[in-house]
């Protein structure tokens, strides 16, 4: 009798721990993958910024581009882009937003990240 007691009371609380570094375990890979898809969208801006460097500041006023990534399975959609009529950022001659999203799949459902920078863009001179 006090055997089986024993049994009981050390499946219990090793279960319970087991449980416990189960979700423990969880957080931490979604949080890697959320990291790791933050920085994929830093990259993302870093080669903008450098591909505006090489061309010239910037080709056309507006502009929208989508990447599927393998390693990790994301879809990257880059724009850059106007503030609207109504947004206080108008107000500013040369102001562009430049947001880029990643999207990817967990078990739970779909996973979204937005970073957003702001881009200074010259007046051309005539």
């Amino acid at each position: 009798m006090e055997v089986a007691l024993a049994l009981v009371l050390i499946g219990s609380v090793l279960s319970s721990l087991f449980l416990l570094q189960n979700t423990l375990l969880e957080g931490v890979t979604r949080f890697s993958q959320r990291l790791e898809r933050i920085y994929l969208l830093k990259k993302r801006l870093q080669e903008a910024a450098f591909a505006r460097l090489q061309e010239g500041m910037f080709g056309e006023s507006s502009k929208k581009m989508e990447t599927q990534i393998d390693q990790p399975p994301t879809r990257i959609q880059y724009e850059i882009i106007r503030p609207s009529k109504e947004s206080a950022l108008r107000n500013y001659k040369g102001i562009m937003i430049e947001r880029v999203t990643a999207e990817w799949e967990q078990w739970y459902g779909t996973r979204q990240e937005t970073m957003i920078s702001l881009v200074y863009r010259p007046e051309k001179k005539s």
